[in-house]
């Protein structure tokens, strides 16, 4: 199963622990595939910068990481279904990436579930609804 994580459950996995991290945890063991794109990578390492002063050490470690965990795609569709546009560039890498799940805590992205067939879960609905056990893996 491919997942994208929004920019802000990987900042709340990394700051804050909890739920976020649990998710994680779980596509680090290899329960489910993570999928991002170069658009969501950079937001993410401009917030950890700009937000959290994470040093250049850190985030150069952050990103290889996130490289060898993620399957990195570059999205050729522009979708416009939210308002922000941030929003929108997590959609276009779950279809680029043929995901099949969105993990979010925005409540713009929240709304539109389903969108295209690819369900926008919050991070304890994810775990509570476990979706890659639909597919006798858990």
């Amino acid at each position: 199963m491919r997942v994208v994580f929004d920019t802000n459950i990987f900042i709340s996995a990394f700051e804050f622990g909890g739920v976020p991290r649990a998710a994680l945890l779980l596509a680090s063991a290899g329960w489910f595939d993570l999928c991002s794109s170069g658009a969501l990578l950079a937001e993410l390492e401009r917030v950890l910068r700009d937000r959290f002063e994470y040093s250049e050490e850190m985030l150069g470690e952050i990103g290889i990481r996130l490289h060898g965990l993620c399957m990195v795609v570059e999205p050729t569709e522009e979708i416009a279904a939210c308002g922000d546009s941030e929003d929108n560039r997590v959609l276009e890498c779950a279809v680029a990436g043929n995901a099949e799940a969105i993990v979010s805590g925005d409540r713009a992205l929240l709304r539109l579930d389903p969108f295209r067939g690819i369900r926008i879960l919050s991070p304890a609905r994810f775990l509570d609804e476990k979706p890659w056990s639909i597919r006798g893996e858990d």
